[in-house]
């Protein structure tokens, strides 16, 4: 048992039907700070002057602090009991009979003012058996977070080599009692006693900072201290939060404060709040920015003078040093969901991408926190990256457009999100080893080659311009640079193979009814066109139609058997005869939520290409594509965050082709990550990202012309090969009587 004195302020008591400290008059003392007990612990009073009360939170977690925007006012995640666990002010010890934290308001029992000495005379005492780290490692010891600690352990060592620098990167842990941080800091810790890395890199908003500067200070110092204790250098960047101006904080910290809070210990600088550190022996400059000020009416830029002290740093940088920015914030407002627009941020990215382009292209990354979301943005001269929060936090909305969140769940490796960054200036590669929610990731810089080349799959066909699973939309994708088409094959009333998504054919087209239930005769009698009406012939396909027209092309067509909802008895059986008549079985994979047709497949074609098409989590899925001879798992976009997912698909040689990737950061993330094909209603956005340019468009009409002229020509040589054969012919004939006429004349027309 540890006897622990407990930290009263004057003027604050408990609030005993919300469990909140309120303000009160000056004959009240309350802890602020909340106490971790046991069962078994005592609350011992110390001096009989005095008289106290106590209030008990459980360790139950509201939901809506991880799974909305919500945070809780005064930075704690329990559940407040709404009682005193004993009634009426007590003048005896007390003992807990439960695990949770405590706080507690002590009075004199004359009911007069208190002193100042008083809050600290040590008045009452805690003695407790809680010990943190059993808890911890309690985690630690699970079976999850092992094999995580070992991928990741493995992963950095394979990863790095001679010319690289390795840091822990992290951001938005927004300390809250009862959350993830100690979780967070014992993982890291496990990790980096067999990395050792080069430094910590935080990238800002350490607290939620809602409560006043003392608490801020308290909060932001449990993490900060826990950083600084392991031993090695530790850059950071102060973000919004960590000014504590939130919810109109009136408690700001003044821009002294917040050096002194949490600059002063980390870096040998000035009292600016951004700074640079230069790694001499990798010629590598990394710049640490700073992005919010809570006095201005644009409160997320960057201060003009900052923008000047960028440019200074990059006009004095030697010519072979390579440079990586680091900022709570992104630099653009397309990047923010709370800004409409970032004070001289379009100022700053200019100057650095004028600098970029004169100085061979050396700005490697600008790298941020704040949106709570992954992402890689391309559409500027150098990659903007985000890195998702670490507090334990899900929900999609309120994050810029195409960022990717990734599910969280306490009290598994879920609930953790963190990365080692891999930098390798020499060879211009940044890498992100994820442990927790997420997935590795990958810039590669050099000549500005592609990492990997992934497929490019048209979801529908070009359905994002045209009607979807038309042949307008087919022969739009191919145009569109699309590697391949996925579509949807359902049996009409009289058994004929018609390409459509929907059981029903409402959605897409002027009719009603179910697809089941009309002859193709009455299908072909609608438009297909609702969904784009500027098509105004646009028919539903036949199978046969679209294999016929994109059989002059080498896309892959991605089959997908409508099998859910109306099990289409023997249509397993019609496709693949129709695709062994059409001679395309090598351009065919097949997919289908429902597994038993896949199967099915793989009974009467053991070398039919499958893929398992799946939306919810299935529990290592590529044992399960594995264990059923599958080529290919086509999970969900969402089903990318479950962890290990893409290196055991890899691993056991298990394609992976994602739907529906529409946004060109997702696109980006899961190209780097080398998954084999992304399908998409947007393929010339993904062809951008693959190929790093648009398409220059050659249609199906324009491949069917060159077909036609090919024809025409061999059918002209043809015609001529067969007019110099008559020719020919009749010539010889008249050689041949001749030669016969003069061998009689010779006399030797008998031998």
């Amino acid at each position: 048992m540890v006897r622990q004195e407990l930290k009263l302020q004057i003027g604050w008591e408990v609030d005993t039907e919300t469990g909140k400290c309120t303000k009160a008059a000056k004959c009240n003392m309350s802890t602020l700070l909340f106490y971790r007990v046991c069962q078994g612990d005592m609350i011992q009073l110390q001096n009989q002057t005095y008289q106290y009360r106590y209030v008990f939170y459980s360790l139950e977690r509201p939901e809506e602090y991880i799974y909305t925007y919500s945070y809780q006012e005064e930075q704690q995640w329990t559940t407040y009991e709404k009682r005193c666990p004993e009634s009426g002010w007590l003048q005896k010890d007390a003992m807990i009979n439960q695990e949770g934290y405590i706080r507690i308001q002590v009075m004199r029992q004359d009911g007069r003012e208190l002193e100042p000495y008083e809050a600290n005379a040590g008045c009452i005492l805690l003695e407790t058996d809680y010990k943190e780290e059993k808890a911890v490692q309690d985690y630690l010891k699970s079976d999850e977070i092992q094999k995580e600690l070992a991928r990741t352990i493995r992963t950095v060592a394979e990863r790095r080599n001679r010319d690289s620098l390795v840091f822990t990167l992290l951001t938005d842990t927004h300390y809250v009692v009862n959350g993830n941080w100690e979780y967070t800091a014992a993982t890291i810790e496990e990790v980096n006693r067999n990395i050792h890395p080069d430094g910590i890199i935080h990238l800002g908003d350490l607290t939620d900072g809602s409560l006043d500067k003392e608490l801020c200070k308290e909060y932001s110092q449990r993490v900060l201290k826990r950083m600084e204790s392991w031993d090695m250098p530790l850059y950071l960047t102060i973000g919004n939060h960590d000014t504590n101006y939130f919810r109109n904080n009136i408690d700001r910290l003044s821009e002294e404060e917040q050096y002194e809070y949490y600059l002063s210990q980390t870096k040998q600088a000035d009292q600016h709040l951004w700074y640079r550190v230069d790694n001499t022996e990798h010629k590598l400059c990394m710049l640490f920015l700073h992005s919010f000020d809570a006095a201005k009416k644009l409160r997320y830029g960057f201060p003009l003078e900052e923008v000047e002290w960028v440019k200074q740093q990059l006009e004095q940088l030697p010519q072979e040093y390579q440079v990586i920015l680091f900022s709570h914030d992104a630099p653009l407002a397309r990047l923010d969901y709370w800004a409409s627009e970032i004070r001289n941020g379009e100022l700053l990215t200019s100057v650095l991408e004028e600098w970029h382009r004169g100085h061979e292209n050396r700005i490697m990354a600008f790298i941020h926190g704040h949106t709570h979301a992954d992402y890689i943005y391309r559409e500027r001269e150098f990659p903007i990256i985000s890195i998702g929060c670490s507090k334990c936090e899900y929900f999609a909305d309120k994050k810029p457009e195409g960022a990717t969140t990734y599910h969280r769940l306490m009290g598994t490796v879920l609930q953790e999100l963190w990365d080692t960054m891999i930098v390798k200036p020499k060879e211009r590669t940044i890498e992100f080893v994820r442990f927790g929610a997420g997935m590795d990731r990958c810039i590669d810089l050099k000549d500005e080659k592609e990492t990997t080349h992934m497929q490019i799959w048209a979801h529908r066909g070009a359905s994002g311009y045209a009607p979807e699973n038309t042949l307008e939309a087919f022969a739009l994708a191919h145009e569109m640079g699309a590697d391949g088409i996925e579509l949807d094959v359902q049996l009409t009333r009289d058994r004929q193979l018609v390409v459509i998504h929907d059981e029903t054919i409402d959605r897409t087209s002027n009719g009603t009814g179910y697809v089941a239930d009309h002859t193709l005769e009455e299908l072909k009698a609608f438009l297909f066109n609702k969904l784009h009406p500027e098509y105004e012939q646009a028919a539903i396909p036949t199978l046969r139609e679209v294999l016929e027209l994109v059989k002059p092309t080498n896309m892959v067509v991605n089959i997908e058997l409508k099998t859910g909802v109306n099990f289409y008895e023997g249509i397993e059986e019609r496709v693949l005869k129709l695709v062994e008549e059409m001679d395309m079985q090598e351009r065919i994979i097949y997919s289908s939520f429902n597994h038993y047709s896949i199967m099915r497949i793989k009974q009467l074609c053991p070398s039919a290409k499958t893929g398992f098409l799946y939306c919810d989590g299935i529990y290592r899925p590529a044992d399960y594509a594995e264990r059923y001879h599958v080529d290919a798992l086509h999970p969900s976009l969402n089903n990318m965050q479950y962890p290990q997912l893409i290196e055991q698909c890899q691993d056991q040689g298990i394609k992976l082709h994602v739907w529906t990737v529409n946004d060109k950061n997702s696109m980006y993330r899961l190209k780097e990550a080398g998954i084999d094909a992304v399908i998409t209603n947007y393929p010339d956005a993904a062809y951008e990202v693959v190929h790093g340019k648009r398409k220059e468009a050659l249609s199906l009409k324009k491949i069917k012309e060159q077909n036609k002229k090919e024809e025409v020509k061999a059918e002209r040589k043809n015609i001529l090969l067969h007019g110099l054969g008559v020719g020919y012919s009749k010539v010889r004939k008249v050689f041949v009587e001749i030669d016969r006429i003069v061998q009689k004349a010779a006399g030797n027309d008998k031998i």
